[in-house]
């Protein structure tokens, strides 16, 4: 859709890929057009934040990426994580079999720290 400037300590990573945040569910952690970088490569502890690509499977049986959608985790289990949102507050499960991929979101204070 865009193009997102890469800051110098990502240059050599050519699969974080940057994004900009919709919608109000992360305010105050992420505001509506905020800028924010994602490392595919990295899966998200519990207490961290991520882009979580939903899938739904269509009539051949196939899984195709319908939505992302930026939270927190806070909690992973065999069959669903939890995460939640700040605006409303809120914690809901995603069932395992929705989720396509998890990517962790890098903080500000890492990329400094390159």
């Amino acid at each position: 859709v865009d193009w997102l400037a890469r800051p110098l300590a990502l240059e050599k990573r050519a699969d974080v890929y940057g994004i900009y945040y919709t919608g109000a569910s992360m305010v105050p952690r992420f505001e509506p057009g905020e800028p924010g970088y994602v490392d595919p490569r990295r899966m998200p502890k519990v207490g961290e934040y991520a882009i979580i690509q939903l899938s739904k499977q269509d009539g051949n049986g196939d899984h195709h990426v319908i939505a992302a959608i930026a939270k927190r985790i806070a909690k992973f289990s065999p069959t669903f994580i939890e995460v939640e949102q700040f605006n409303p507050p809120a914690r809901f499960r995603v069932p395992g079999d929705r989720i396509a991929a998890i990517h962790r979101i890098i903080p500000w204070g890492e990329l400094a720290a390159f």
